[in-house]
């Protein structure tokens, strides 16, 4: 074997040592993987800690190991020689081409017993055609599906899929409803990642569509590809219960309880958690109230890691080996966007983080990018949340129960008698004055925002807004002088705040000092106690950072806002909350995803506006790729729409906004659904006009023998099983039932779309969003707005046709799509379908001739 000189970068050999000195100073196992530099010089990249020192942990190494470049483990003793032990491992290591190195405790220092191989044929390429095979007729595919039609629109797109991950190329493609996108990735994807071991991470909006891809797709694709290749879905940590922490909430169920039932659930949790399967959430089935799950989830700040007894058999850490394992790797874009903030801020990109270190990804529902990416690189806080914590803490409603009486509890039953006295002294004495003082300062505010948001309100209204009475009152913060008096008053308040805030956090590291002293602690229950007291402190002072960010209003490039939410005229449910969000991603994606990530695939149904994705390249980036790297894709459906859809438009309607049009909205649609026998769906973009319309509706519906159901009654997937079975249901829906809902057949034959949905022009993101546009010299409306509209109208005008065989009418109760020049844009958009308008009557008359034809239809085939 030629000479081979190994680097280990400071990053990683902190990481190292670091564990090292969490397990003690005794031994760790370690996998890595290597990179080559040429010349026989490799560098190590990425490392995964597999076990502290014992028996078992030579055979699960090699066990492993086959998976990885390399093998690690330290020598407590600094004495770098390897022992005959190791020697055998390494060996048994060598032959299935995995090197094998032993470091001293700060990693500083390594001996290559076994140098890594430099194994040929990295990176192949993977054949376009051959992907392409996969979906002929007589591929994989086709022979395990009895009713298999190769769909060429599928096939181009896995094409460009394919020479995407061979190019290191940018790409947006939008795929039209029944182009079958996810096999479109995932084929090309799997193939990758099997012949290049490199792992690729798909990341989706919706539970939906994940649970699809792990509970369908890729099961099917791993029962018929002829590849090898392991898939994981890694959920946030927060959805996993921790171990250790549920059975210290069981031992102190009656102090971390507020009642007798509470401990009762705290217990019944704990006793779950000693048997559970994975240990998350969706195991559970009904989930636990907030204030019970977080006394037993697992969260990074409260982790013990490799020196929790617990550790081998985590819920967290053994779904993250098994994500660590795969080839593909499926994540929620929120996810996928909290382990981006961590990257940004470290710049390493194949470090294992909470999703494992990943070079590509596809990102499917990509319209939702901006809105998801501007929520992680801002920042939001709450008196609400504040409160709650502060509850947590210590009970408001009996000052014996919380964490802090707790952990006082704890202390002195271990001996630690300085040590619960610190903490009695400190923060158990100070905490509720500070709590209550620090809610004044808040609810303080709750006029004064209230107040200035009732006047945009009613500019709102003036102009036609929509009714957004659900909406929270939201005042934006700007430099605007008449605003001055509410900005001084806001910044003395959040001083006042972080000055209280300052006491707690000098409190916890008293606490922490002592507990770190105490004589006597046993080392994993000081670590334990240790853990609240620094999450603790860690939390108030990332608090105290937010309040600074927020109120630096030197820093442009992001929106800031302050709400009132809850239920406003009950000060204990109301309370101001703060936020900030950047103007423009595009820069923050282009840094953090484009230029950093070889990779980078973009899909959606609605990526387009009039067959052009400017709008979507410039709010997310696109336009900053380089030209040669970037490419945009159309596939459209393979349905009929012409044939297989009635869009319908009355021009007659009042223009949306005004009170005649909700007067003629409910009337109108109790017709439609009359004909269409319910199955249907009627979309709002205001919560206020669906619930008038429900209950102007309901009755009437009923006396048809149609179920009406409404948004709110029950969760969405309770909703969509009523939905599709029964006798004939009317679903009012809004926000969520536009887009990721897939009802086939013929329980879903019609869809009613109130208004255009555009979005509430007051929205503080919103505005500072236009505002930027206007000072580039754009039309905000038309290059902005119109085109966020266009795209959630494809997204509900797409909720009526899932298949080849569905048929349907699309009712548009806004006239504006054919009397406004922008209507244009919206009609544009859609597939070729059999178009009606005209006066309310006869359009309902159209639409019931079309229903008539579809029952004689249905009688001919029964």
């Amino acid at each position: 074997m030629a000479d081979v000189t190994l680097t280990i970068p400071p990053r990683v050999r902190d990481f190292l040592a670091a564990t090292i000195v969490q397990a003690g100073g005794n031994e760790v196992y370690f996998l890595g993987r290597v990179s080559w530099q040429g010349a026989g010089a490799a560098r190590l990249e990425e490392v995964d800690v597999l076990a502290r020192g014992n028996r078992g942990a030579a055979p699960a190494i090699i066990r492993r190991a086959e998976e990885w470049d390399l093998a690690l483990h330290n020598h407590p003793s600094g004495n770098l020689s390897p022992s005959e032990a190791d020697l055998q491992v390494a060996g048994e290591l060598g032959n299935r081409e995995v090197g094998f190195v032993i470091i001293d405790n700060s990693a500083a220092r390594h001996y290559l017993v076994v140098p890594p191989f430099e194994r040929l044929g990295v990176e192949p390429k993977i054949d376009p055609e051959e992907v392409a095979g996969f979906f002929a007729p007589d591929g994989p595919l086709g022979k395990a599906m009895g009713d298999y039609e190769m769909r060429p629109g599928q096939v181009a797109m896995a094409r460009e899929v394919a020479e995407a991950l061979n190019g290191d190329r940018v790409v947006a493609v939008e795929a039209g409803t029944g182009v079958g996108k996810s096999f479109a990735y995932l084929v090309p994807a799997i193939l990758w990642a099997s012949r290049n071991q490199e792992r690729v991470v798909v990341s989706t909006n919706t539970i939906n569509l994940q649970e699809q891809l792990i509970g369908k797709d890729l099961p099917f694709l791993e029962r018929v590809l002829p590849v090898k290749f392991r898939y994981a879905l890694i959920k946030g940590r927060n959805n996993y219960a921790c171990r250790r922490k549920a059975a210290e909430a069981e031992a102190g169920s009656a102090l971390l309880a507020e009642t007798d039932d509470e401990a009762r659930q705290l217990r019944e949790l704990a006793v779950w958690a000693r048997t559970a399967h994975d240990g998350s959430l969706a195991e559970l089935g009904a989930q636990p109230p907030e204030r019970l799950w977080e006394k037993v989830m697992s969260e990074t700040d409260k982790s013990l890691k490799v020196n929790c007894r617990f550790y081998g058999e985590c819920f967290y850490y053994q779904a993250k080996r098994a994500a660590f394992q795969a080839g593909i790797v499926v994540v929620n874009h929120h996810l996928f966007f909290a382990d981006l903030a961590v990257r940004r801020e470290t710049g390493n990109y194949e470090w294992d983080l909470v999703i494992p270190g990943y070079r590509r990804v596809v990102f499917d529902e990509a319209h939702h990018l901006e809105d998801v990416a501007s929520q992680y690189l801002g920042v939001r806080f709450s008196q609400l949340g504040l409160r709650t914590r502060f509850s947590r803490l210590r009970s408001k409603n009996d000052p014996r129960k919380g964490v802090l009486p707790y952990l006082t509890s704890r202390l002195r039953k271990e001996g630690a008698k300085i040590a619960a006295e610190v903490l009695e002294e400190g923060l158990l004495r100070d905490l509720p004055g500070i709590a209550a003082r620090v809610d004044e300062y808040f609810q303080s505010l709750v006029g004064m925002v209230e107040t200035e948001a009732r006047r945009a309100r009613h500019r709102e209204s003036e102009n036609g807004g929509e009714d957004q009475d659900r909406r929270a009152l939201q005042v934006r913060i700007t430099p605007h002088p008449g605003q001055a008096p509410f900005r001084a008053a806001l910044s003395q308040k959040l001083r006042s705040v972080q000055e209280e805030l300052s006491i707690l956090l000098q409190e916890a590291e008293r606490a922490i000092r002592a507990v770190e002293v105490a004589a006597g602690l046993p080392e994993e229950r000081r670590a334990g106690l240790l853990l609240e007291l620094t999450s603790l402190r860690d939390r108030l002072a990332a608090l105290q950072g937010d309040i600074d960010f927020f109120l630096d209003l030197e820093e442009k490039s992001h929106a800031r806002w302050v709400e009132v939410r809850g239920r406003r005229g009950d000060p204990e449910r109301c309370g101001v909350s703060f936020a900030s969000a950047p103007i423009r991603v595009a820069e923050a994606l282009k840094s953090s995803v484009y230029d950093p990530l070889r990779t980078v695939v973009m899909t959606s149904a609605t990526m387009a506006v009039e067959g052009s994705v400017q709008f979507l390249g410039e709010r997310l980036g696109f336009d900053q790729v380089a030209p040669e790297r970037f490419r945009f894709s159309e596939f459209p459906s393979p349905f009929d729409y012409s044939s297989q859809v009635l869009t319908l438009v009355p021009d007659d309607l009042p223009d949306p906004g005004s009170r005649a049009y909700e007067e003629r909205v409910a009337p109108a649609v109790l017709e439609i659904l009359r004909h269409s026998r319910g199955r249907a769906f009627v979309l709002f973009t205001s919560y206020g006009l669906l619930r008038r319309t429900f209950q102007a509706l309901e009755q009437p519906l009923r006396a048809e023998g149609i179920t009406p159901l409404c948004q709110g009654e029950a969760d969405r997937s309770q909703l969509l099983r009523r939905f599709r079975s029964g006798p004939p249901h009317a679903l009012f829906g809004t926000d969520s039932f536009w887009e990721g809902v897939d009802v086939k057949g013929e329980a879903l034959e019609c869809v009613v779309i109130t208004r255009l949905p555009f979005r509430v022009p007051t929205e503080a993101i919103q505005v500072a969003r236009v505002e930027d546009l206007e000072a580039r010299g754009k039309n905000p409306f038309l290059a902005f707005t119109v085109p966020q509209a266009v795209l959630k109208f494809k997204q509900g005008f797409g909720r009526l046709i899932r298949s080849s065989t569905d048929r349907g009418a699309v009712v548009v109760l806004d006239r504006r799509i054919i009397t406004k020049r922008y209507g244009q844009a919206f009609l544009r958009s859609l597939p070729p379908t059999r178009f009606v308008r005209g006066p309310t009557a006869e359009v309902i008359e159209r639409l019931g001739e079309f229903f008539r034809a579809r029952a004689l239809e249905r009688a001919l085939r029964s």
